[in-house]
């Protein structure tokens, strides 16, 4: 847990788009640097680019968050991250199923009179497309509701500060699984 730099693999497609491909976390214990950005010609829509840095801003306030050992903190940005990992992860199934480089932007960026696309829609998308499966589904779902009650219900409900503290390390083997996931799409791209 923590200190696991970035790496983004984007890989360039028709024309002048760009397809998001992977967003991973490498087991090293360094500064995340630009460098730990990788780009196919250096050139991304201004949209993935900031998608894919608040992906890295959350992952180095996850770490600061696990350093200070902040479960609260980890259990909120654990969550924003799964939430786009299974969004890149759809991203690439459509992609692949479709054959094509283009995607839904609505996915990764959402203004204010867009449909608002939750958590729960992204869980459910997932499922449908196979980036994830019923098992990965239901442990999500779970979490999801463990969050809930810690971020809503945190002084009105029967939890304390351990039980969030338990969640952080259910949420840490969840952003791994999910990953793991994922991952599988960027291998049948290459």
């Amino acid at each position: 847990m923590g200190g696991m730099p970035l790496r983004v693999f984007l890989r360039k497609g028709m024309g002048h788009t760009y397809m998001l491909c992977l967003v991973t976390f490498q087991q090293e214990n360094k500064p995340m640097t630009q460098h730990d950005i990788y780009y196919y010609d250096g050139k991304i829509s201004p949209r993935v680019g900031k998608f894919i840095e608040a992906i890295a801003a959350a992952r180095h306030h996850l770490s600061r968050a696990y350093d200070t050992r902040s479960a609260l903190e980890c259990i909120v940005l654990s969550a924003s991250i799964i939430d786009a990992q299974l969004r890149i992860g759809i991203i690439m199934k459509q992609q692949l199923d479709n054959k094509t480089d283009s995607f839904d932007e609505s996915l990764i960026h959402q203004k204010g009179g867009d449909k608002k696309r939750q958590e729960r829609d992204i869980l459910k998308m997932a499922l449908d497309h196979g980036v994830i499966n019923d098992i990965v589904y239901h442990m999500l779902n779970e979490l999801y509701n463990k969050r809930n009650k810690c971020i809503h219900r945190y002084i009105i409900s029967d939890i304390n500060y351990q039980y969030a503290t338990r969640l952080v390390f259910e949420y840490d083997e969840a952003i791994t699984l999910v990953i793991t996931q994922t991952d599988r799409f960027r291998m049948n791209r290459w």
